[in-house]
């Protein structure tokens, strides 16, 4: 993996860690030959017990944060360069997050599908508006500093989510009620006060100079 795709991946494990509210201690892209890896991110645990043996709701949600993170590197990569991604890239990030979800599963089958949920999970996150301009703005300073204290990453990833904030956000459209469930469509229509929780359809307002 080139160094600059290995930023891309640290990024976003640093920048899930921020996301979810995990203190970061260092984020590196300098290369490990002990433990075989390109770079790395070191963060505070998420808290709690030992997920061996105490699996209650509360700790999954702990467990499921750490997946998060370690998943996002991946996904970060994938999304800056596809084409880079190799079978045994992330090794260790999978390996972290299969041991974690062990413990809240009872078959291969259930692990699997918790796993394929995680990392839908990770993309989302990735693709979630101004989670990807702080992992850019951090990769590239990872490229020029190569290790950042977690204090530092920290304010670099506030800055960029500042400046996201400062641009116009663009317009969101409404939800497209026509490929939707019915469930979920009276749902929504219920919310924007189309339907009464009766079931009865509101009138529109008419527009100005309109017939009412």
């Amino acid at each position: 993996m080139d160094l600059r795709t290995t930023a891309y991946h640290e990024a976003g494990h640093a920048v899930a860690s921020f996301y979810e509210g995990v203190r970061l201690r260092r984020v590196s892209v300098i290369p490990d030959k002990k433990d075989n890896t390109a770079g790395h991110v070191k963060h505070h645990r998420c808290g709690g017990p030992s997920l061996a043996w105490d699996t209650s709701a509360r700790n999954r949600t702990r467990m499921e944060k750490s997946v998060l993170i370690a998943l996002s590197g991946p996904a970060a990569q994938r999304r800056y360069s596809p084409r880079s991604v190799r079978h045994y890239h992330g090794y260790r990030d999978y390996q972290n997050a299969v041991g974690s979800i062990l413990h809240f599963t009872g078959t291969d089958e259930e692990m699997g599908a918790y796993l394929h949920l995680m990392e839908i999970r990770a993309k989302q996150m990735i693709n979630r508006p101004g989670f990807w301009p702080c992992v850019e703005a951090l990769a590239n300073e990872l490229l020029v500093r190569k290790e950042i204290k977690g204090a530092e990453a920290w304010d670099i990833i506030s800055a960029a989510i500042q400046r996201c904030e400062e641009k116009p956000r663009p317009r969101r459209e409404g939800a497209n009620l026509q490929i939707l469930p019915k469930v979920v469509k009276e749902s929504i229509q219920r919310i924007e006060g189309l339907v009464t929780p009766s079931g009865a359809v509101v009138p529109a307002k008419p527009g100005k100079g309109g017939k009412g």
